[in-house]
């Protein structure tokens, strides 16, 4: 064997590897990329749906956020919150009067022993029942509710100590009536419904509520002693006009109405921003913590529950408003 021919034979060429990482590594960009880009695109689209949806509502005139919902302030002088605050702030509610008062069943006819304990939360509470008459020389009201998110977790701390000079106002109705005195039964309904009116005016569906059973109770009390209401000049007597002016006061549920729009507008904008809340995170978990991860993948869904939420509501706004 030549040399030619074994230099020719045992010459051997090196073929370039195959880099086959590089070709995997291009579909692990792009399904990286599109599992990153899909939440992104998702919730920028439904960003822009939700928000196109509000500024419509927005330009119509209707509240739909926070700020929405601030009103002008009313100087102190007129503002009948203030003084149904102190009012309800006046009365003893840990007294063992008021404990046997709350007992108390609020029905015609009081027994004497009623009467006795009635009296008694009456003359204990004395301030509140005169503030709650002072008040209804205010013609507007503001409870100068602090407004902040999450607007579900707003408080409402008035309600509850309203609801007791309420009640003991509802009492000193009977009261009145029995002792003889219905011009002072029927403006302690009207004291009552003043109240109502000054609640009402609190921009949460919560205070329309108890509105309403303001009046409802104050209205029942009423069906109680009208079978027997003097009506007169005489001594203790209601006049003529003054019945007049209740029935009309009754009748008018113009106020009511509003109370109700503004209820549920505020309803509206709280189950949106409820949503709203969990997404841009304002709403923590009790520990304080923040699930950043979790909001960037459920972006979308949630502002898509948040639109569905609108549209749901603004319904029942419109039912309101006919």
């Amino acid at each position: 064997m030549g040399m030619a021919e074994l230099s020719t034979r045992s010459t051997y060429v090196l073929k370039p590897k195959r880099r086959r990482g590089r070709w995997l590594l291009l579909p692990a960009l792009l399904l990286y990329a599109g599992i990153l880009g899909w939440p992104i695109w998702v919730g920028l689209y439904e960003q822009r749906q939700l928000n196109q949806e509000m500024n419509l509502l927005r330009a119509r005139g209707e509240p739909i956020l926070l700020q929405d919902f601030t009103r002008a302030s009313i100087p102190q002088a007129q503002n009948a919150a203030l003084v149904l605050r102190a009012a309800a702030s006046a009365m003893d509610t840990e007294s063992e009067t008021w404990k046997k008062y709350e007992w108390v069943e609020l029905g015609l006819p009081l027994s004497d022993e009623e009467m006795q304990i009635i009296g008694s939360a009456i003359h204990e509470n004395r301030q509140g029942l005169a503030l709650l008459r002072e008040a209804r020389s205010r013609k507007a009201a503001d409870w100068q509710t602090v407004l902040k998110r999450p607007m579900m977790e707003m408080l409402l701390p008035d309600l509850n100590p309203q609801k007791d000079l309420t009640n003991l106002a509802l009492g000193d109705c009977l009261w009145q009536h029995q002792l003889g005195n219905d011009r002072e039964a029927v403006e302690r309904i009207r004291d009552l419904l003043a109240m109502s009116e000054a609640v009402d005016q609190t921009p949460h569906l919560v205070s329309h509520l108890v509105a309403i059973g303001i009046v409802a109770a104050g209205a029942e009390k009423l069906g109680f002693i009208s079978p027997a209401l003097r009506i007169g000049s005489s001594e203790g007597a209601v006049s003529r006009d003054e019945v007049r002016k209740l029935i009309d006061q009754l009748l008018d549920e113009r106020l009511m109405h509003q109370g109700l729009k503004r209820g549920v507008r505020w309803e509206r904008a709280t189950n949106v921003d409820a949503i709203r809340s969990l997404q841009d995170g304002t709403t923590r978990s009790k520990k304080g913590e923040d699930d950043a991860m979790g909001r960037f993948v459920m972006k979308g869904v949630l502002l898509s529950d948040a639109w569905l939420v609108l549209e749901r509501w603004s319904e029942i706004v419109a039912i309101s408003l006919s």
